[in-house]
């Protein structure tokens, strides 16, 4: 009886573990993002606030590397197409080759 209790006091303090490291984790992402902030305005930065319901997409979240950059990677591993963003709908597969959307054609 002993050993199972022990097994629950030694996994709710593992779980308290667990919460504890998330919060120091958040906590140090939103003094990263502070700073990155104040960068941002000491350099002169201004920041833009959207109008409720408007929202916008972000391509640099996405892909860490320009197009031609992820086609050449393409190229080396011998793939037929990449994934990239479209600008007419959103992430799409572009052949490796040329660099044209499968889907629409259009080089992004």
């Amino acid at each position: 009886m002993n050993e199972i209790l022990n097994q629950r006091i030694q996994a709710v303090r593992a779980g308290k573990d667990i919460t504890h490291a998330q919060i120091v984790a958040k906590r140090n992402l939103r003094e990263e993002l502070e700073t990155e902030m104040e960068k941002f305005l000491a350099n002169g930065g201004e920041p833009k606030t959207l109008e409720r319901g408007q929202c916008m997409t972000f391509r640099s979240p996405c892909f860490d590397k320009s197009k031609s950059e992820l086609q050449a990677l393409a190229k080396q591993f011998k793939r037929k197409t990449f994934a990239y963003w479209c600008d007419s709908h959103g992430i799409s597969q572009f052949k490796t080759k040329d660099g044209q959307c499968v889907r629409c054609g259009v080089k992004a």
